[in-house]
């Protein structure tokens, strides 16, 4: 669908807006300082809030032959965004004809049916192929008849909160600073898909969990989490991703023991929050070591977490 298009599909009826714009991935604690601003510009002048949703990460159009890596999936990114509070929430692709416009190209088509009153940005924000900045876009908005407002941004322990600096953390096993600047713990969801049923073998039997392509994956190590399984139920769990050394390397895969659960889940969605490393993965000298390692893996898990909540 053209940009045109998905915005006439959310026309808000000749009703203003202030609009922000971004993918959003992660819906972090910036993202959502830039949605409350939004939010409270929209609510002191009877406006509707609105956030314009790219589906795709803009440098993936812009560096096609680079990998593009998703803190989260795109239905998951809508559903957060909801959840915020916004009044309308409007997915657009990032197409090479959105790549090229000029701000003030794009920004034109968002006076129309979206009804753009006022575009709130967040620190250091550019728009639009020619990549105009705050004063800039300022200039335009007198000149178009919008207003512009710059949000705060939000820091963690000094360092400013952006997608970028949460991939980081996960792919380094930060788990608690990437979940600081999420506001929540990181999550992967997926289906759980047959693996080679070793871990059955040992006394703990494990969720392999096929993610989506282009997942932010947590660095290969053991994990303390949290797992929410389709159609009910909230399980302790201990996680590995890694490629399981101690029976020869082999493809990347995350798997999940989920404790004090029992039976198959095999096809279900399966949900994991990720709270804590527990250590990196290991080759041991044979089953029996492992096994007993696993023992531990499982004790600490419970002690660290306790509950499900």
């Amino acid at each position: 669908m053209e940009l045109k298009d998905a915005l006439s599909a959310h026309s808000l009826l000749g009703r203003g807006s202030a609009v922000c714009v971004g993918t959003f991935d992660g819906v972090h604690l910036g993202h959502r300082a830039l949605l409350n601003e939004a939010m409270r510009l929209a609510e002191s002048r009877s406006l509707a809030s609105v956030a314009i949703a790219f589906r795709q990460q803009p440098r993936s159009v812009i560096h096609p032959d680079q990998p593009t890596k998703y803190l989260c999936p795109l239905d998951e990114r809508l559903e957060l965004l909801g959840d915020t509070g916004v009044d309308a929430v409007v997915p657009v692709d990032f197409t090479e004809g959105v790549r090229n416009l000029r701000a003030a190209e794009f920004l034109r088509l968002l006076m129309g049916p979206v009804g753009l009153a006022v575009l709130v940005i967040g620190p250091g924000a550019r728009q639009g192929r020619d990549q105009l900045g705050v004063e800039e876009l300022v200039s335009l908005g007198r000149e178009m008849g919008f207003e512009v407002a710059q949000a705060a941004g939000a820091a963690v322990e000094g360092v400013s909160v952006s997608s970028s600096a949460i991939r980081d953390s996960v792919e380094r096993g930060c788990m608690g600073r990437a979940s600081a600047m999420l506001g929540r713990d990181f999550s992967l969801s997926g289906t759980v898909v047959e693996g080679s049923r070793r871990g059955r073998t040992l006394g703990y039997p494990t969720a392999n969990l096929s993610v989506p392509p282009g997942s932010v994956l947590p660095m290969d190590g053991i994990y303390a989490a949290r797992a929410s399984v389709e159609g009910g139920g909230e399980f302790l769990a201990a996680v590995s991703v890694g490629v399981r050394p101690t029976f020869g390397s082999g493809e990347r895969i995350v798997e999940a023991f989920l404790l004090d659960f029992a039976g198959s889940i095999y096809g279900r969605g399966l949900r994991l929050r990720f709270a804590r490393r527990l250590r990196d993965e290991a080759a041991f000298g044979g089953a029996s070591e492992l096994v007993r390692q696993i023992g531990r893996d499982v004790e600490e898990t419970r002690a660290l977490l306790g509950g499900v909540g």
